[in-house]
């Protein structure tokens, strides 16, 4: 059952990924309408709420890489290593879309987004064959068993 979470997971992850290229696109499209701004404001507290929340997914990180043998940590790991890099990228950006030209930030948000859908998209492929695989051996088990099972019943002296 922990497979199917982690695909539904990814597939979750996917789409909001997708939501957030929407986001991005109208804020490039709708900021077209005041082309005075060269910048965007500096939010404080957005900075400092995503740097908190780097570091504790930086310990959490640490703390799931001991574990990441266990199928259901490993798909944490590779949570927390995908937030530290999205993390790290959303911050620069935001600071350079405050500081240098306005549409750094969306950009930014539009390589996230992408990012996010092929990391996510490889972690769902990879348990997608991984599942095809099993049921493929489980199956192939099972048409030996019943050809055995077959032979077996050809040769008694019950069906003659």
């Amino acid at each position: 059952m922990s497979t199917v979470g982690n695909i539904v997971f990814s597939f979750l992850m996917m789409s909001v990924s997708l939501i957030l290229i929407v986001e991005s696109i109208r804020d490039i499209v709708s900021h077209g309408d005041n082309p005075d701004d060269e910048t965007n404001a500096f939010h404080v507290p957005a900075i400092a709420a995503v740097s908190v929340a780097f570091t504790v997914k930086f310990g959490l990180f640490c703390y799931c890489w001991g574990l990441r043998q266990y199928p259901q940590v490993r798909i944490l790991w590779e949570d927390h290593r995908n937030d530290l890099f999205i993390n790290g990228f959303g911050i620069m950006t935001s600071v350079l879309g405050s500081k240098i030209v306005w549409w750094i930030d969306p950009m930014g948000a539009t390589i996230l987004a992408f990012l996010i859908i092929g990391l996510w998209g490889h972690t769902a492929y990879r348990i997608v064959m991984f599942v095809c695989v099993c049921l493929w051996k489980m199956n192939c088990s099972c048409l030996l068993g019943y050809r055995r099972m077959l032979r077996s019943c050809n040769k008694s002296p019950i069906l003659l």
